[in-house]
């Protein structure tokens, strides 16, 4: 993984799917291309755009009961959810999608 270079990735969320209050230590955008999401008191429905900043934590993420797909962008490859205050990380998948990665650049 080049920690320079942008990340870009799609995820599904399927309904009323769970993600704790988290942050990353850089700059993102995502786009709700299908369903809806709650973040935080805040619903995002297809079309919504959300700017995240690094190191500010926010959450946490509920699917709507549609489910959502979202399209991150993030500025470099320092993408990887970190948790916050009591949260143990179980919610936040950066492990499947870093394994997903490393298959995809090891063929």
């Amino acid at each position: 993984r080049d920690e320079t270079s942008p990340t870009v990735f799609k995820v599904f969320y399927p309904p009323e799917c769970y993600v704790e209050a988290h942050t990353h230590d850089c700059d993102y955008t995502e786009i709700i291309i299908e369903g809806s999401q709650r973040v935080g008191a805040t619903w995002h429905k297809a079309g919504d755009i959300r700017i995240g900043m690094a190191n500010r934590g926010y959450g946490p993420l509920v699917a709507g009961p549609e489910g959502t797909t979202v399209l991150f962008m993030f500025k470099d490859g320092r993408w990887p959810a970190i948790t916050l205050g009591n949260n143990d990380g179980a919610t936040l998948g950066s492990d499947v999608i870093s394994d997903h990665f490393e298959k995809i650049n090891s063929a």
